[in-house]
């Protein structure tokens, strides 16, 4: 049904609209915006995210999306973004934990994020970032790709550091 509203009024079939009705009811303007997911392995969640977020992107100018995936990791996927480091392929392997780049809506997110960023300034693209330790549930990672991107950065953001 294309008007079709929920209990609170909003048309869920436009994020844009239902976006809109709900930013109206806070009393001020919003910085952070948390989507919990039900379940993993269903592609309706991560495809209405994304639609979600391509919203708040164009309405709102959010320009970072966080999800439940290796933060190191993440790391490989926000490079691809920003300068076309690595295949699609490359990213969508070793850029996400837990199975989720086999996801066609991650896929399509990524698609879509880098295609945004051509041509921008680095203060204008959009950022990508895992929010989960590099740890699975029966194992951990080597610490050593978290240790270098973590010099890494050190030597980016203070270069007197050696």
């Amino acid at each position: 049904m294309p008007n079709q509203m929920s209990q609170f009024g909003w048309p869920m079939t436009d994020p844009a609209a239902a976006l809109s009705a709900f930013l109206a009811t806070l009393p001020a303007s919003l910085q952070l915006l948390g989507l919990g997911e039900p379940t993993h392995g269903v592609e309706a969640f991560p495809l209405w995210r994304n639609r979600v977020f391509q919203t708040l992107v164009d309405t709102q100018g959010f320009r970072s999306i966080a999800i439940e995936s290796d933060i190191t990791a993440g790391l490989q996927v926000d490079a691809h973004l920003a300068s076309g480091q690595g295949t699609l392929d490359e990213v969508m392997t070793g850029g996400f934990s837990h199975g989720f780049g086999a996801s066609q809506a991650n896929r399509d997110l990524v698609i879509w994020m880098r295609q945004f960023n051509a041509g921008r300034n680095e203060m204008n693209r959009l950022r990508f970032y895992g929010f989960d330790p590099p740890i699975e549930n029966m194992w951990a990672a080597s610490p050593r790709p978290a240790l270098l991107a973590f010099h890494e950065f050190l030597a980016h953001h203070f270069p007197l550091f050696p």
